[in-house]
């Protein structure tokens, strides 16, 4: 990583992590609010966290293994779905009819409409936050974490 940090970027590495706790800890405990305010709040905490990802620094990954999901040990990529489908059934649940939306896989084919629900998306976007906290907390590499970011963001 270049020495020197602009100054959003610096801001970005200290925002996003807050921000990417305050939307897990909104998505765990969705029940606790009415549906609409709980919706408004996710919509809103996306935008703060898409904005701050996109200013994080370009960087590579220093240690190879932190940072690919295909060689994480069996034991936690199992406990990662069993995670996922957690969150995913509690969301399902708490989504209700507003859950499953539609969406155009391919424009140019007015065929390709794909059915798809909002659980998933979220129950995606929260484990992909709470990974990369993951290593940020373990003691990672400060630019294993940080690409870990930016990946899973512009992945998504």
């Amino acid at each position: 990583m270049r020495t020197k940090l602009r100054p959003e970027e610096r801001e970005a590495i200290e925002g996003f992590p807050r921000l990417a706790r305050k939307f897990c800890t909104l998505i765990v405990s969705s029940e606790e609010q009415e549906l609409h305010r709980f919706l408004t709040k996710v919509a809103s905490l996306l935008g703060e966290l898409y904005s701050v990802a996109f200013l994080l620094p370009d960087v590579s990954p220093v240690t190879f293994r932190t940072t690919f999901r295909n060689l994480v040990p069996k034991k936690k990529l199992a406990h990662r779905t069993k995670r996922y489908k957690f969150l995913n059934e509690h969301l399902a649940a708490r989504l209700g009819t507003v859950n499953r939306y539609w969406k155009v896989f391919d424009p140019p084919d007015k065929n390709s409409l794909v059915s798809t629900t909002l659980s998933d998306d979220l129950a995606d976007i929260c484990l992909d936050l709470e990974a990369g906290l993951a290593l940020q907390l373990n003691g990672a590499k400060r630019d294993d974490f940080l690409w870990q970011w930016r990946f899973d963001f512009r992945n998504h």
